[in-house]
């Protein structure tokens, strides 16, 4: 990163952000930012631009048609292809306004914008989420019309972007698939129906294809290149890549979409390394020594790996930062603790993957402290073989013993890198093949054998050598070199690549070659690249090869691994050079110009020996007086030379060529014969005048009126009176073409201007102007006129013709206020008003607005249509213009034609929420219209909108509501009961809809019919004690409490137990009244309480009355007596005796209670 202008703590943010994706992005090209953070201004109009990210640069790497950002088009290719330039430009503002938060915990404070997450989301563009995708605006606006067109390619060439090859609309129609530019192409990339087809971004979002953000209104720098905003909002992991985010929102994770999206694009995505075993894993350990098996992860970019240790017990541990291999650092004794819990940590360099290891101490009876540990008969390492194609489960070789002097019970187990390719006998040691073993795919494996005594391990490394069987096919040999010429010849390289076999390690001259005398290879000169492929450099300094050949390669036998079969051969063509010599110069050869001239000569097919042995190889002949020394014999490269002329001056008349020879010892290895080319050279003849006609541009019949025609003399001079020129100066050829003398201009000695006058007389032919040049226009002339000729092309007028234009498809809804644009074709409209002119005809009811018709240029008009009828099936529309709209023009009437679809009327209800018998009053029902609209006055809509289908179910002309051309709101009025589901169905006449004459249309709307119920509840349970005061609440269900109280109070009653009155009735809320009791009376046995709710309690309901009970608990009048001590004969006197009453209450009055 080169950074501009950060303050320490942008820098450290900035920093941290390039180090996630440095973790996530994987390339062999350094990928180069250019960061700037700079003042950009604060709010403005309430917004403020925070910053941004682009590719510096665009690259087509390779033979795909495609733009590649110019950090993915590196690391497609290996290598850098902008030298050190920037690959990705950032800019961020440093503005106060900004308001930025420069820490990197992702505790973003409120009102803060978090910096990591805004410069993490600008890379992510810079690295491929980038596309030219825009919309481009038309220049036609009328009425309420205005035209764009959508664009994905930009540059040159136009080629599409790597992001676009992915994008596809919900019909599974690819973005690349239409016009470019087009309208269609902006309805697509502003239809929010817009999916990345991607196969590992679609993986990333289970399966299903990620909505790409495509709002109906273009909006540039933010549609098209995210992830969609409602589909992926605040706070889902995919969230970074969407166009919006809140202040204190930190997302510091691209997410798996946006990284399966790259990698579609072509980057390689780091993986974490993932623990075989799981996030959890048990391990066993007796005494001191090797835990178990090894502590494995795998990677799937194939990462080198290292394990580390933590965790409150891992100072008690080691762990073999390459295998993964717990290892005890001290004795562990089961009684002083059973087990441990450590974490081991696996990075690949940036990701790491973490698992929680629990080490159990085995318990043992008696603990030997004398144990010793077992030991491998093989000691530290050994190795067996086993044939390749050998079936699993064979044995391989002997057993990998181990001996303990304690003869206690040995158990082998296996691990290492190529662990899984075999099984061990975990009794014996024996080891056996578990995969195939192929031979020319690897030819050796390591493995780590373990033996335990149940304390004590101990550990073999085991290389398992692989013997190679003919079991494959004849060993063969391919040839790979750059196109082979005798010129190329000498220092060439060829691969030689054996096929079913590998090269021997050591090789002594392994291969010759034949067929071309003079070439040899020395044996330093061929390298053993690998197993299969050899380098072999010829050297050549044979003779002349003059017609193609043929090398042939030999690989001895003794070369080839396991090889006892013929010398293999592989062959090459070499093609021939046929020596020539071309000869060349900066400006043609005249006689005037021969002396010091240098002239190039080019040889094809050989190279030139060194600049003396030329020198003296190189003569010149062919005209006399023109020689060539040797000093001046230059050689400029391998096969050029300059030879500068020297030329005594001796006349001639004639043109001439000169003879260059190149002697075959100025060529190396070369023996053919001399080399010969030839130069024209024009002789200098004092010659008559001439002229010639010159114009800058095409002369047509169009262009012909004062163009200017410039007349150059050669050998000779004109005159300085330029009354004398123009009077000798005429033009002739076309009829017309006339010129004033005062349009002859004399320019200079060699040029005169003639600017021509044309009456436009008409022809049809392609002709020619002749001009005539008197000898009286010339200095020291006295020969005949000369003459100069120039064509002139004539014009041929095509008959016009119109093209018809839509803004939007034209349906029956869109067909009343489109703009229709007639564009005329070779001509132009005439500037007058032409109303009467244009006519439009196909559809009943169709007529052309009431702004008539607008003349926008040249050779457009618009106008707007109006509609007023009915159309069910696809018809056409044909516009025509009368001659007399176009000038010059008095041909037949122009036609064009758009087609029109015809729709179906229909009506749809809908409410934002079920209806209910509860919630019908007040709902409000939308009727939307389709296929046409409604008339615009909702005066006019009364007496047009019925409902019917439930008895009580009404509505009044003010409440009903145009909202649109096309959906009208009814608020319903209900006063009925329904106890079961109903369908309301709703009419809209024929007159409530525009231009419309068909029959009324239906909608309809379910309606859940509910039985209206009342239930019983207290806070607490009444019992005859708590009876008087008591709380009781009556919750209603399926309808609402009157909104007056006293109608409520006047309709609920109480019965059940002699004495219990209503004291007072609260209505709490819609479906809520409290009853405050009363009682005065006596019971001892449990009875119901019985409430009644009278229809006239319930909002608009006239049904039955509805009850609700209560259990009430009776109770049985008893007085207990205690004191607080035994009651004696001393301690009676002032004693206090306490008398406890169940059942009832004590009467308020302490008089009554004393009396």
């Amino acid at each position: 990163v080169t950074y501009d202008g950060f303050t320490d703590e942008a820098r450290e943010a900035f920093q941290y952000a390039v180090d996630i994706w440095n973790s996530l992005i994987r390339s062999p090209v350094p990928i180069r930012i250019d960061a700037s953070f700079t003042d950009f201004g604060g709010f403005e109009d309430g917004t403020i631009i925070l910053g941004g990210a682009r590719p510096a640069g665009w690259k087509s790497p390779g033979s795909l048609d495609l733009w590649f950002p110019e950090a993915l088009a590196d690391e497609r290719a290996g290598r850098n292809l902008t030298d050190d330039e920037p690959d990705i430009i950032t800019r961020f503002n440093s503005h106060e306004d900004a308001n930025w938060y420069f820490g990197t915990d992702g505790n973003t404070p409120a009102g803060k914008t978090d910096f990591v997450s805004t410069v993490l989301h600008e890379i992510a563009h810079g690295l491929g989420f980038f596309s030219f995708a825009r919309v481009e605006e038309g220049s036609i606006r009328t009425f309420s019309a205005s035209v764009g067109r959508g664009k994905l390619r930009g540059s040159t060439p136009k080629l599409p972007y790597i992001y676009d090859v992915f994008v596809e609309n919900g019909a599974r129609t690819t973005i690349l698939s239409f016009p470019d530019p087009s309208f269609a192409l902006e309805n697509q990339i502003t239809s929010n129906d817009l999916f990345w087809n991607g196969k590992k971004g679609t993986e990333a979002n289970g399966g299903i294809l990620p909505h790409l953000y495509a709002p109906s209104s273009w909006e540039q720098g933010s549609s098209y290149t995210h992830l969609d905003e409602i589909t992926f909002p605040a706070g889902s992991p995919n969230s970074l890549m969407t166009p919006y985010y809140d202040n204190q929102e930190a997302i510091h994770d691209p997410g798996p979409i946006a990284l399966g999206m790259l990698e579609d694009m072509g980057w390689i995505i780091n993986k974490a390394p993932v623990f075989t075993d799981g996030s959890n894993i048990t391990r066993t350990i007796a005494v001191n020594g090797s835990i178990g098996s090894p502590v494995v992860a795998t990677d799937a970019n194939n990462d080198t790996l290292t394990y580390q240790l933590s965790g409150t017990d891992a100072a008690a541990f080691e762990i073999d930062s390459t295998t993964g291999q717990l290892k005890t650092k001290a004795a562990h004794n089961y009684n002083t603790k059973a087990a441990y819990t450590v974490t081991v940590t696996v990075s690949d360099g940036t990701l790491i993957d973490e698992t929680t290891v629990t080490i159990n101490v085995i318990s043992t009876e008696t603990e030997t402290p004398t144990n010793s540990s077992p030991s491998f008969v093989d000691g530290n390492h050994t190795s067996r073989t086993v044939a390749e194609n050998t079936e699993t489960g064979v044995n391989i070789g002997t057993p990998i013993t181990a001996t303990d002097v304690d003869n206690d019970a040995l158990t082998y187990t296996l691990s290492g890198p190529d662990a899984a390719a075999f099984d061990i006998d975990n009794t014996t040691g024996q080891l056996k093949t578990k995969a195939n073993l192929d031979y020319e795919t690897k030819s050796s494996y390591t493995v780590t054998v373990t033996v335990s005594d149940g304390n004590l391990a101990i550990t073999i490394t085991v290389i398992i050598i692989i013997i190679d069987l003919d079991d494959q096919k004849s060993p063969t040999l391919t040839l790979t070199s750059q196109p082979l010429t005798e010129t190329t010849l000498n220092g060439s390289i060829v691969t030689l690549t054996l096929n079913n076999r590998v090269y021997e390690n050591w090789l002594s001259d392994p291969v010759t070659v034949s067929g071309i005398p003079g070439v040899t290879i020395r044996p330093f000169d061929v390298n053993r690249l690998n197993d299969t492929e050899l380098s072999v450099q010829l050297t050549f300094y044979g003779t002349d090869l003059d017609t193609d050949a043929t090398l042939t390669f030999t690989v001895g036998a003794d070369a080839i691994a396991n090889y006892d079969g013929t010398d293999l051969t592989a062959t090459a063509r070499v093609t021939a050079n046929a020596e020539s010599v071309n000869v060349s110069t900066t400006a043609p050869l005249t006689e005037a110009t021969l002396n010091g001239s240098v002239v190039t000569l080019t040889l094809n097919g050989g190279i030139y020996e060194s600049q003396y042995t030329v020198g003296n190889s190189v003569t010149v002949s062919g005209i006399t007086g023109v020689t060539v020394n040797r000093f001046n014999v230059e050689r400029l490269s391998d096969t050029q030379v300059n030879l500068e002329l020297i030329f005594d001056g001796t006349d001639f008349d004639r043109d001439a060529t000169l003879t260059f020879t190149i002697g075959t010892d100025a060529i190396v290895g070369y023996n053919g014969t001399a080399l010969t080319a030839e130069l024209p050279v024009s002789a200098v003849v004092e010659q008559s005048p001439i002229i010639t006609a010159y114009t800058p541009q095409l002369l047509t019949e169009a262009t012909l009126n004062e163009n200017i025609i410039t007349l150059t003399l050669s050998s000779g001079v004109y005159t300085q009176s330029s009354a004398d020129i123009s009077r000798a100066v005429q033009v002739s050829g076309i009829a017309g073409v006339t010129f004033l003398q005062s349009d002859v201009v004399r320019i200079s000695d060699t040029k005169i201007t003639v600017t021509l006058t044309f009456d436009a007389t008409d022809f049809d032919a392609d002709a020619t102007l002749t001009f005539t040049v008197g000898a009286d226009a010339i200095s020291n002339y006295d020969g005949s006129a000369l003459i100069a000729a120039i064509p002139v092309t004539a014009v041929v007028e095509e008959n016009p013709t119109i093209t018809a234009y839509a803004t939007q498809l034209l349906t029956e809804a869109t067909l009343s206020g489109s703009i229709i644009r007639l564009t005329l074709n070779n001509g132009t409209y005439v500037r007058a008003n032409f109303d009467t002119a244009v006519t439009v005809s196909g559809i009943a009811g169709v007529t052309i607005g009431i702004f008539g018709v607008e003349r926008v240029s040249d050779t457009d008009i618009i106008f707007q249509l109006e509609f007023n009828g009915n159309l069910d099936t696809n018809a056409t529309l044909t516009f025509t213009v009368e001659a007399e709209a176009i000038t010059e023009y008095d041909g037949p009437t122009l036609i064009a034609q758009l087609p029109v679809n015809g729709g179906k009327e229909s009506v749809i209800a809908s409410t934002k929420a079920p209806l209910t018998e509860t919630t019908l009053n007040g709902s409000i029902v939308t009727l939307m219209l389709n296929g046409a609209t409604y008339k615009r006055s909702t005066f006019d809509l009364r007496d047009t909108v019925w409902v019917s289908g439930i008895e009580g179910v009404t509505f009044h002309w003010f409440d009903l509501d145009r909202i649109s051309d096309t959906e009208l709101t009814v608020e319903l009025t209900f006063k009925g009961n329904i106890d079961t589901d109903v369908p309301l169905t709703f009419t809209v006449g024929a007159d409530a809809i525009a231009d419309y004459n068909g029959p009324p249309l239906i909608a309809q709307v379910t309606v859940t019919g509910g039985k209206e119920s009342v239930t019983a509840s207290s806070e607490v349970p009444l019992t005859e004690t708590t009876l008087d005061d008591s709380i009781v609440t009556l919750t209603l269900s399926g309808r609402n409490y009157a909104r007056s109280a006293y109608d409520i109070e006047q309709a609920v009653t109480i019965d059940g137990i002699e004495g219990v009155t209503i004291y007072d009735v609260d209505r709490i809320s819609q479906t809520e009244i409290t009853v405050e009791l009363r009682f005065n009376g006596d019971f001892d046995t449990d009875t119901t309480l019985t409430f009644t709710v009278g229809a006239n309690a319930l909002l608009r309901y006239s049904g039955p009355a509805l009850t609700a009970q209560l259990r009430v608990t009776g109770g049985h009048e008893s007085i207990a007596a205690s004191t607080e001590a035994p009651l004696t004969e001393t301690t009676l006197d002032d004693n206090v005796v306490t008398l406890t009453l169940t059942g009832r209450n004590y009467a308020r009055s302490s008089f009554d209670i004393e009396r």
